[in-house]
């Protein structure tokens, strides 16, 4: 109580204004997309009381054939990814409305034979980027006012680089190839990459999608082609990579290819792109075991190939969507996460349907942060 306030000599007692805010926050989802010929980006705030998205209006193209695309820099920037031009497109986001728009850079233009596969940012201002062509992840640092992308350095070649991941509690990184391993580098103040300590780590199959928890404890890996998931505990000081006890668990889905965590570590889903389901999974906090969750796996109505998920800042909602062409490839579901047990149930108004001709090849979300005016 004497914190609260302050005496005055008059013997009044006056409360502290309340401290406000000094930014702004807007929950905002982005669904990456191709006709055949160009491809877009269509963006959606999220209600985050219902999880209901609203349009930002027209999708705005983004090159030929988009892939993926991420968010960096507190949402203030995204990149989407096009493998067969070999481009990247940088975009501004407007922090009022969310709707993104390319930056007098843009596209940045990658090394023929790049094919860029997957970018992920960290909070120190770098962009990470596998390229499939060459089997390297490359660093870029990210200008703080335009979100231009400059080079810093390419790692040396491995052997089929898929997903990058960055550790939110450390300065490392963690790369899945299709050959049955991982690997982690460490990154200095620079961007420079330095190999950890028995790097790469070796997972019972393929691996695409990875996930860490928010404390930088454990790194779980899909492996495609044996059916499981690999899980990892991770030794802060160095990056290196141990296997769980119980590792790996079996998902009843085939073929999980993509993997995404709710923002508080609670619980881990799989998309399963062979089945066109979601395995669900419960996190231990202390030993990293999964368990699975009731109800699990969720079949997705629907085309026949589920893709790259994502889940609301606030962890209460996932979405996830079918790719490649066909019937039911251009719409994407919306669930609930019940905060208990992980349980995930579709919630009205989903599935929600972009162009009609179109494959959805990306989900990603996030705030877009900026100060308040």
């Amino acid at each position: 109580m004497l914190a609260a306030v302050a005496i005055l000599s008059e013997g009044l007692v006056s409360c502290p204004s309340p401290v406000r805010p000094s930014t702004t926050s807007l929950p905002v989802l982005y669904a990456v997309f191709s006709d055949g010929t160009t491809g877009f980006i269509a963006g959606y705030t999220i209600d985050e009381s219902s999880g209901a998205l609203t349009s930002m209006g027209a999708p705005v193209a983004a090159g030929t054939d988009t892939l993926f695309a991420g968010m960096a820099r507190q949402g203030r920037f995204l990149y989407a990814l096009n493998p067969v031009s070999q481009q990247v497109w940088e975009f501004y986001v407007n922090a009022q409305t969310g709707v993104p728009t390319p930056i007098p850079s843009s596209p940045l233009v990658l090394a023929a034979g790049s094919n860029p596969a997957w970018v992920q940012s960290d909070s120190s201002g770098f962009a990470y980027l596998t390229v499939q062509g060459t089997s390297q992840v490359s660093v870029y640092s990210i200008a703080p006012v335009t979100g231009a992308l400059t080079l810093v350095t390419t790692s040396p070649a491995l052997s089929f680089s898929q997903v990058v991941t960055v550790d939110p509690a450390g300065p490392f990184i963690y790369v899945s190839d299709n050959t049955g391993a991982i690997y982690c580098f460490s990154v200095d103040s620079s961007g420079n990459l330095t190999a950890a300590p028995g790097s790469p780590y070796a997972t019972p199959g393929s691996d695409i999608g990875m996930a860490i928890d928010p404390s930088g404890s454990f790194l779980y890996a899909a492996d495609s082609s044996t059916n499981d998931i690999s899980a990892f505990s991770i030794n802060h000081a160095t990056g290196a990579l141990s296997p769980l006890a119980g590792s790996p668990y079996v998902t009843f889905g085939t073929n999980p290819t993509f993997l995404v965590m709710d923002p508080h570590g609670k619980f881990l889903y799989a998309m399963a792109n062979g089945s066109n389901t979601i395995d669900a999974f419960a996190i231990n906090p202390s030993t990293g075991a999964l368990s699975t969750v009731p109800g699990s796996p969720v079949a997705i109505s629907g085309g026949t190939a589920a893709t790259a998920p994502t889940i609301d800042p606030s962890g209460a909602f996932l979405y996830a969507g079918q790719s490649f062409a066909g019937p039911g490839y251009n719409t994407f579901h919306a669930y609930a996460i019940d905060q208990s047990t992980g349980a995930l149930s579709e919630l009205a108004g989903s599935p929600y349907t972009i162009a009609a001709a179109a494959s959805i090849t990306g989900l990603t979300s996030g705030l877009v942060t900026a100060p308040k005016p």
